[in-house]
Parts: structure tokens; sequence; C-alpha cells
């Protein structure tokens, strides 16, 4: 029997905002990416993305991304359709979440226009699997 292992590197770069009048933050999908990488042939590494997110964060620090699995971009349609169809189902499972907390103070503590780099570890559930830490 075959075993094949995928290592997957997700970077996300989110910019999420305030309402007025509300301590939720909302993501703002213009300003946020997320790639990853596959590896094929044993060493081949390419860079992919999803074109569209949504997320929120609490105000207790409560991270949420949903991931749109139709938006995929390789820069190769046929292989878009494909793990579309075959990698991901997204026809069964349009969407797939990361969650994770952060520190509020962290996002309380910015001044409007500002930003931060905060390295995060959090969940993936992909196809309504989460595996265990």
């Amino acid at each position: 029997m075959r075993h094949i292992c995928y290592i997957v590197t997700l970077l996300i770069t989110t910019t999420f905002y305030a309402g007025q009048a509300t301590a939720k933050w909302t993501l703002n999908n213009a300003d946020s990416q997320l790639n990853f990488i596959s590896i094929k042939a044993g060493n081949i590494g390419e860079i992919h993305q999803f074109k569209m997110l949504s997320g929120t964060v609490s105000a207790q620090g409560q991270v949420s991304v949903d991931i749109h699995l139709a938006s995929i971009d390789t820069l190769i349609p046929i292989r878009d359709e494909r793990m579309q169809r075959l990698l991901f189902e997204s026809s069964i499972f349009p969407t797939a979440n990361f969650s994770t907390s952060i520190d509020p103070d962290t996002l309380n503590s910015l001044s409007v226009g500002t930003s931060t780099v905060t390295q995060v570890v959090g969940q993936l559930t992909l196809k309504k699997v989460t595996p265990l830490r």
C-alpha cells in the first residue's frame, strides 16, 4: 500500500476592520490572502492561493476564517477545476475553516491604519474533519 504524505504550509495575511460601535472585527477580503504550497513529483514546490476569504475576530480574541474552496487559484484553470472537484470536493464542502485565538489587546492597541505581524497556531477544518492537535 502506498502512503502519500502532504505537508501544507499556510500563509494567511489578513486585514480585519471593526465597526464603530462594535468590538467584533471583520476580515477585509480585498486586503487579505491565503497561500499554500503543494509539492509534486517529490520535490517541485508550487504556491497557490484562495481568492475568497471571510472571517471575524470576536471581542474575546476568537478568530475564525472561512476559506471558500471554489476560489482556488493555481494559475492553471484545469488544475483549479480538478482540485475543486477531486481534492476539496467543493460542491459538497464549499468552505474550510481556520480557527485560532489572539490576545484582543493586540488589536485594540493598534492605531488606525497600522498593522502588526502575529504568529498563531490554530486548527484547520477541511471536509468537516478537524485533526487532533
